[in-house]
């Protein structure tokens, strides 16, 4: 079978927040002229030490990535996968979806004879929440995950409100709705740093960082 070969333009650079922009991406993908200025979020150090260092570790978390985002994100991914494309086993992994993706919380309790997954291992079993993160993916480094683990639970210690439970048992109240309301969808609450109580879609940005916590480890968009 002949290959033709194409070779795509060098990419460019916004002259405004310096974002690079690939073929066909138009400047109004990034900034939009200055016009939008997004916050610049400053990564810990935790982090930046595991992305960029050196170490055998550091190699490894970067070769998995993706694994170990997997068990530390709140929530998993729900899409209905194209198998044709996977089925061949030929050439570069390809991933095609068919209709919309979407991020899949599930329950605070695992169903009987499960072990807890995603959002669950934060609040169920916490006394064994490392050891349950290795049953998801047994080839990472349990050094790394438990660094990760670590981190992401770790608070400030001049907000007492957010400290440790001295007790490993989480109470939590769930609250079902009728018939009628479940079928408009999800009705989420969320607390603002301001203090005060919005809702918002199950479809809004927001849940990007359950999902990827690797990405955004200080909530933000």
């Amino acid at each position: 079978m002949a290959m033709v070969m194409f070779q795509l333009s060098t990419p460019t650079k916004c002259a405004h927040c310096h974002a690079r922009l690939f073929y066909h991406e138009s400047r109004d993908m990034c900034c939009s002229g200055e016009k939008v200025i997004l916050p610049h979020v400053t990564a810990p150090d935790e982090l930046i030490q595991i992305f960029f260092g050196c170490s055998s570790e550091s190699r490894h978390f970067r070769q998995r990535i993706r694994s170990y985002n997997h068990v530390l994100s709140f929530t998993s991914l729900g899409v209905h996968m194209d198998e044709n494309i996977v089925a061949t086993g030929r050439g570069i992994y390809s991933f095609r979806a068919q209709g919309a993706m979407y991020h899949r919380i599930g329950g605070f309790f695992p169903n009987e004879g499960s072990r807890p997954r995603f959002l669950q291992l934060y609040i169920y079993d916490t006394a064994h929440e490392l050891q349950n993160r290795m049953l998801e993916t047994p080839h990472l480094h349990q050094t790394i995950v438990n660094k990760l683990q670590q981190y992401y639970i770790k608070r400030p210690a001049n907000q007492p409100q957010y400290n440790l439970p001295i007790a490993s048992q989480v109470a939590a109240i769930i609250v079902t709705g009728d018939t009628e309301s479940m079928a408009r969808g999800r009705d989420i609450k969320v607390v603002s740093h301001d203090g005060n109580l919005i809702n918002i879609q199950e479809t809004v940005g927001y849940y990007d960082p359950l999902q990827y916590p690797l990405l955004f480890p200080f909530g933000t968009y």
